[in-house]
C-alpha cells in the first residue's frame, strides 16, 4: 500500500512538472527573438546574405534597399487576407530575386538559390533553425 503511494506522488509529480514545462514555452527558439520591423529584418537579412554569399560594400547597399522594401510590402500583407497574402507575397519575392539577379554576379546569386533549396529541404526534413549546420560548431 506505502509503494504504491510512493509510486502515485511520483508519476505525479512527473506529470505536473511535464505539463509546466509543456505549457511554459511560448515558441521555439528560433522565433523568440525575431525581429517584427521591416528594417531590422532587412538587416539581418542582408548581413546573412553579405556573410553567405560575400556582398562588396556596394552589392550589401543595393541589397538592403531591396530587402527593406521586400519587407515593407510583407508587413503590409501579413495583415492580409489568407489568399491575397498568399499570392502577393509570392509575387513580392519574384520580384526581389529578379532585382538581387541584377545586383548579385550569377554565381552568388547560384549559390543563394542553392541555399534557399537546401533550407527548404531541412524544413522539409523539420530541422529548427538552430539545428541547421551552419549554427553548428
Amino acid at each position: 500500500m506505502m509503494k504504491k503511494q510512493v509510486i502515485t506522488s511520483i508519476a505525479m509529480g512527473i506529470a505536473l512538472i511535464g505539463s509546466s514545462v509543456a505549457f511554459g514555452q511560448d515558441a521555439p527558439p528560433h522565433h523568440r527573438h525575431a525581429p517584427t520591423d521591416p528594417e531590422t529584418r532587412a538587416e539581418r537579412r542582408t548581413q546573412h546574405m553579405t556573410d553567405a554569399l560575400g556582398l562588396t560594400d556596394e552589392q550589401a547597399g543595393k541589397v538592403k534597399a531591396i530587402d527593406l522594401k521586400f519587407e515593407e510590402r510583407m508587413k503590409v500583407m501579413r495583415e492580409g487576407q489568407a489568399e491575397e497574402r498568399r499570392t502577393g507575397m509570392r509575387t513580392a519575392a519574384q520580384e526581389r530575386d529578379a532585382e538581387l539577379r541584377n545586383v548579385l554576379t550569377p554565381e552568388q546569386f547560384e549559390k543563394l538559390m542553392a541555399l534557399r533549396e537546401q533550407r527548404k529541404a531541412e524544413r522539409r526534413k523539420g530541422a529548427t533553425p538552430m539545428e541547421r549546420p551552419e549554427h553548428k560548431e
